[in-house]
C-alpha cells in the first residue's frame, strides 16, 4: 500500500493520476476531514480522512502501508499565521515520520520545496546549498526545518526528499496563485503586471519526478525538480495572445509594487481572505538565481516539457473547466 498525504491538492491529485496511468495499484489517498474530494472523483484510490497535525488519527491511515509520499503542507506567501505554518509544515512532518517508523514503512518520500534552501551566492541553486536559516521567512523556515527532520531520520528510516520549484498546470481544482492568474488572463486581454519571474515546472513533470525519486532516489538525498525561469509578463502575454489574439500588459514599477504588496497583505488580513500579493511573493519574483535540476536528470532520468506547452495546456484546462474551484481558493 502506498500512502499519499495531501492527496486532494493540486500536485496530489495529478500525482495519483500519473501513478494510476503507470499501473500503480493499492494507493491510499489521505485527505483532511471534510475536505472537498472533487479532485479525486473517479480515481481508483482508497480515500482515508486524517490530519497530519493529529497524531492520534495517523495509525489507521498507516495500517498496511509500505511506502509514503508526504505532500501535505501549508503553502504561504506571507499571509498565514506563523504558528499555523509551524504546526502543519514542521510538527505535521514530525508526526508523519513517527507514524512511518511505527508502521515500519519501507520508504518515506518528503515533498519539500526549493524555498527550503538559502539563496545561493552564485547564479544557480542546487542541492549543495545550505538549508534556509531560522531567521528566514516563515514558509522558508518551516520547509527548511521539515526537510532537516526528514534528512535526520534517514539514520533510522529510508527517507528521501524531492524539492520542486514553482508548480502549475492542469487539474488545478483549488486555484493556485499561478493558476488563478492564468484563469484571469483567459478572461480579458489586459492586465497589470509585477516585475520579475520565477523557475516554473509542469505539475505533471513533477509527478513523474516524484515517482522517479520514490523508485530510484538515494536514501538521505535531496533532488531539486525544476524546469525553466520565465518572466511573468511573458507568461501573461502568451496566455492572452493565445486566447484573445492580443495582449496589453502594463508593468508596475518596483517601488510602487512594494507599496502595493504591503497594502494588499494588510487588507487581506483585515478582511480575512487569502492575499494575492505580499512582500514575500514579490521578493520571490525578484530572486536572482536559477534552479539547477541536473542531479535529478543525471541520476533519475528526470525530464521536462517546454514551459510554453504547460501554459497552453493550462489555458485549455481552464477553458474546459472555467468554474473549477467554485470561486474558492
Amino acid at each position: 500500500m502506498l500512502l499519499i498525504t495531501g492527496a486532494a491538492g493540486h500536485l496530489g491529485n495529478v500525482l495519483i493520476r500519473h501513478l494510476l496511468e503507470r499501473g500503480y495499484t493499492g494507493i491510499r489517498a489521505m485527505v483532511l476531514p471534510g475536505e472537498d474530494r472533487t479532485p479525486l472523483a473517479g480515481l481508483d484510490v482508497d480515500i482515508v480522512e486524517a490530519d497530519i497535525t493529529r497524531p492520534d488519527m495517523l495509525p489507521a491511515a498507516f495500517a498496511g502501508v509500505k511506502r509514503v509520499m508526504h505532500l501535505a503542507s501549508l503553502v504561504s506567501i506571507g499571509d498565514a499565521p506563523d504558528d499555523v505554518i509551524q504546526r502543519v509544515n514542521v510538527e505535521g512532518t514530525r508526526n508523519i515520520i513517527a507514524a512511518s517508523k511505527a508502521a515500519q514503512v519501507e520508504r518515506l518520500l518528503y515533498v519539500g520545496s526549493v524555498h527550503a534552501f538559502a539563496w545561493p551566492t552564485g547564479p544557480l541553486l542546487d542541492e549543495r546549498a545550505p538549508l534556509a536559516p531560522q531567521t528566514a521567512a516563515p514558509y522558508e523556515r518551516t520547509k527548511s526545518a521539515a526537510t532537516r527532520l526528514v534528512l535526520d531520520a534517514a539514520a533510522e528510516l529510508d527517507t528521501v526528499v524531492a524539492a520542486p520549484s514553482g508548480v502549475f498546470g492542469p487539474f488545478d481544482f483549488k486555484r493556485s496563485e499561478v493558476g488563478t492568474n492564468i484563469r484571469e488572463w483567459t478572461l480579458k486581454p489586459s492586465t497589470m503586471m509585477l516585475p520579475g519571474g520565477y523557475d516554473f515546472v509542469d505539475v505533471r513533470d513533477v509527478a513523474e519526478g516524484l515517482r522517479l525519486v520514490l523508485e530510484q532516489g538515494r536514501r538521505g538525498e535531496v533532488y531539486l525538480l525544476g524546469n525553466e525561469w520565465i518572466e511573468m509578463r511573458a507568461m501573461a502575454q502568451q496566455v492572452m495572445q493565445r486566447v484573445h489574439g492580443r495582449a496589453k500588459v502594463t508593468m508596475i514599477p518596483l517601488p510602487i509594487a512594494r507599496k502595493l504588496a504591503e497594502v494588499a497583505l494588510w487588507d487581506s488580513k483585515r478582511r480575512g481572505v487569502r492575499a494575492l500579493l505580499t512582500p514575500y511573493s514579490l521578493e520571490t519574483l525578484m530572486a536572482p538565481y536559477r534552479v539547477d535540476w541536473s542531479k535529478a536528470r543525471t541520476e533519475l532520468g528526470y525530464s521536462v516539457r517546454p514551459i510554453s506547452q504547460t501554459v497552453e495546456d493550462t489555458v485549455k484546462w481552464w477553458q474546459d473547466n472555467p468554474n473549477a474551484g467554485g470561486g474558492r481558493r
